[in-house]
């Protein structure tokens, strides 16, 4: 179905950003120099004792960690709440590809958005027919987006400040 490998990654960034995701696929990655992805990559690697580590990797895909019926993504703020969603749907349907069946949790490390009700800094997800529908039409968009000649359009947001890309875009 995909002409190039979709990670985990490309998900999220598909939702956040098509440019990102195009530059990220062309390997103008500048993320090794932004504090936020340092600073996620520190609390996932401080969220649980080292020798406790349930990490699974498999066909590219590296997810955070397995706890019984469920799949845990960690994310550093809820501020993406529909990337990170989608991100976990794509594991929950990898792994269901593998005859594997589990549903997912979220665990944010703040809250930042109101998306959330209260204090609540995990939520929970299940794949349905739906989702799953989305995710292949979503397989494709990627796939589009990647093989096109030049990268998408600025998006002009907010979110643009704190990316990695801000002075790939705006140089």
């Amino acid at each position: 179905m995909c002409s190039k490998f979709i990670s985990g990654t490309a998900i999220n960034y598909y939702f956040i950003c098509h440019r990102k995701l195009y530059l990220y696929y062309h390997n103008l990655c500048y993320e090794d120099n932004s504090e936020n992805v340092l600073i996620g990559k520190i609390l996932h690697d401080n969220r649980y004792d080292k020798t406790d580590k349930k990490t699974i990797q498999f066909d590219g895909i590296k997810i955070d960690r397995v706890e019984g019926d469920y799949v845990i993504e960690y994310k550093k703020s809820d501020s993406h709440l529909d990337s990170a969603e989608m991100q976990l749907l794509y594991y929950l349907y990898k792994l269901k590809e593998r005859g594997v069946y589990k549903k997912g949790k979220i665990i944010f490390h703040e809250k930042k958005k109101s998306k959330l009700a209260g204090n609540k800094k995990t939520i929970e997800v299940e794949l349905s027919n739906q989702k799953e529908t989305e995710l292949k039409k979503v397989f494709v968009d990627i796939n589009n987006i990647i093989e096109d000649e030049k990268p998408p359009s600025i998006i002009n947001s907010k979110i643009c400040k704190k990316c990695a890309y801000f002075e790939f875009c705006y140089a």
